[in-house]
């Protein structure tokens, strides 16, 4: 007799065996499972006591079911989580001791994956031990269907697998950016940016839109604030912030605004362990779009442009480039510094570099126009001020300009020319060229009252009235040679000596004689001084007549009551 001890109440079986065989095979058995046996002999009197119980265990088998109530979750993108429940013999028929489980998972779709490596056919096996219930799947690619099952095996051979679950790890951030990035001049205040999708396999995710940084580039991180430049026709409008740190790091994400109107500022948290931290204003774009046009940009500025696609989980990696608005002429020209009173004839220029918001473009050209507004002490008309232009390639910041008039208050304006053309003239800077020269020669002979020696020195009327109004007429040119000086050659004895000493370079030539009917002197004209007792002239140079006959008259004339 036999049963099966794990039936209660107890169920005895018995099979009958002709004498004399000593042995029989159960056949109907359960799979390692405890059967109790007794024998009994049996006689034509009838059957005797049994023998005393023993038990024994059938042998393990391939096990006839799998774990039952397997359940996936998503832990990340690149893991599922997996969990099944505890299985016994009562259970099903386990056929012997678990000794683990094996879990399978492959690619469902590899057209839908995007995985250049993917097969479909590819299966991968991670192996359980008991006790543990639950498993995660790791290594994952992103965003990917998975087919995943179960079994369970002894030390004997592995069981039926389960039905398939089908679960798609979980979105990321894409793995690399827009593709084709290209950004483009759009006008002064503005620049495009256009791209193509993601590269295949790489989205991560549904792509959900796109995300443009931008800032100036020569916008540093400021010492204790961060601060973003408008225009002056920005006002009042909301902005989308961002704040970053070192290797891309988002901080965070904040409209903001202002009590000023021309910026945007947020105090300065401290330092990140990574490096410094700085703002950039965002621009979205839809998935559907491959474009945009940022606008309200500082004029002719170059951009810092930083494009990134997006999925539910965030921005990915960005594309970064360079942009800048067009060109637009010169608001003003360059301050110009010009020492005054410097020389007879000459005056040097020099002017200084534009700034980016002045220039509002690459520089190629500076434009110098001068003009006389004084001469000889007296205004210009407008009709008189005959305008001279230069211009000078860039980076050329000064000129030294020659043959100019003496005693000519000269004004000086600049401009700058960009691709985009010429600018405004800056304001008149204003200049003075020297009265008269270093020195003046003089001629003389002795002719009292009018000029004569006496103990070493020149005197007389006439000296006296020439050096005077020299002095006045001159005045200091204080930053070339200071006052003029008159070298008196002398005395010459006669008439004929004086003749004979007149050179090109003789200036003053006194005392001599003539009257009104006569204005040259050896081929020199001259300016009366003094028409009784005698007559005493000025010997000019011809290219100075018009310039300062009046000037030594009006000075004779101030100066008459000191002679």
């Amino acid at each position: 007799m036999y049963k099966d001890d794990t039936i209660e109440p107890p169920d005895w079986k018995e099979t009958s065996i002709t004498a004399p065989t000593q042995e029989v095979i159960l056949s109907t058995l359960k799979f390692f499972t405890s059967y109790s046996f007794k024998i009994a002999a049996e006689t034509v009197k009838g059957r005797g006591n049994h023998s005393i119980e023993f038990s024994t265990k059938t042998l393990e088998d391939v096990p006839e079911v799998f774990p039952s109530n397997l359940t996936c979750i998503n832990g990340s993108s690149s893991t599922i989580d997996c969990g099944w429940d505890q299985m016994l013999q009562v259970h099903g028929q386990v056929n012997g001791i678990i000794v683990g489980y094996r879990i399978y998972y492959n690619v469902l779709d590899c057209s839908k994956a995007e995985l250049a490596d993917c097969n479909e056919n590819t299966t991968f096996v991670d192996e359980v031990t008991v006790p543990d219930l639950l498993h995660t799947i790791s290594n994952l690619k992103n965003y990917t269907e998975y087919e995943i099952q179960i079994d369970l095996f002894n030390s004997l051979a592995t069981g039926p697998k389960s039905p398939k679950i089908i679960i798609s790890t979980d979105e990321d951030i894409p793995e690399s950016p827009p593709t084709n990035v290209e950004g483009f001049t759009m006008s002064t205040t503005s620049v495009s940016i256009y791209w193509d999708d993601v590269p295949w396999g790489t989205s991560h995710g549904i792509i959900t839109g796109y995300v443009c940084y931008y800032r100036r580039m020569n916008d540093g991180p400021p010492a204790d604030e961060l601060r973003i430049l408008m225009q002056e026709n920005q006002k009042r409008k909301r902005r989308s912030i961002e704040s970053f740190e070192m290797d891309d790091y988002l901080t965070r994400n904040q409209n903001m605004s202002s009590e000023s109107t021309l910026t945007l500022t947020r105090q300065r948290r401290a330092l990140p362990s990574r490096g410094y931290l700085y703002l950039e204003e965002a621009q979205y774009a839809n998935a559907s779009e491959s474009g945009m046009i940022i606008e309200d940009l500082v004029l002719y500025q170059w951009y810092t442009l930083r494009l990134a696609a997006m999925t539910s989980k965030g921005p990915g990696p960005t594309f970064d480039l360079n942009a800048s608005c067009a060109q637009a002429v010169p608001v003003t020209g360059p301050n110009i510094t010009i020492y005054d009173k410097f020389s007879f004839t000459e005056l040097t220029l020099n002017w200084s570099t534009l700034s980016y918001a002045d220039s509002q473009g690459t520089v190629l050209d500076y434009n110098i126009i001068y003009y006389p507004v004084r001469r000889n002490g007296i205004d210009l008309a407008p009709v008189d001020q005959d305008v001279t232009s230069l211009w000078f390639e860039f980076p050329t910041q000064g000129v030294e300009l020659n043959n100019l008039e003496p005693f000519v208050t000269y004004a000086f304006q600049s401009a700058a020319q960009t691709f985009a053309g010429p600018g405004t003239f800056s304001k008149p800077f204003y200049a003075e060229t020297c009265r008269c020269e270093k020195n003046f020669k003089a001629v003389y002979r002795n002719h009292m009252p009018y000029f004569g020696i006496e103990n070493g020195e020149q005197i007389g009327l006439l000296k006296n009235l020439v050096t005077a109004a020299t002095n006045l007429c001159c005045g200091n040119c204080s930053n070339g040679h200071g006052a003029t000086n008159i070298i008196w050659e002398g005395p010459m004895t006669s008439v004929s000596e004086l003749n004979d000493a007149i050179f090109d370079d003789t200036d003053f030539v006194l005392p001599i004689e003539t009257d009104k009917i006569n204005t040259y002197y050896k081929s020199r004209p001259f300016v009366g001084i003094l028409d009784s007792p005698g007559v005493s002239v000025f010997s000019l140079k011809v290219e100075y007549l018009n310039l300062t006959n009046n000037m030594i008259l009006n000075g004779v004339l101030i100066l008459w009551s000191f002679v």
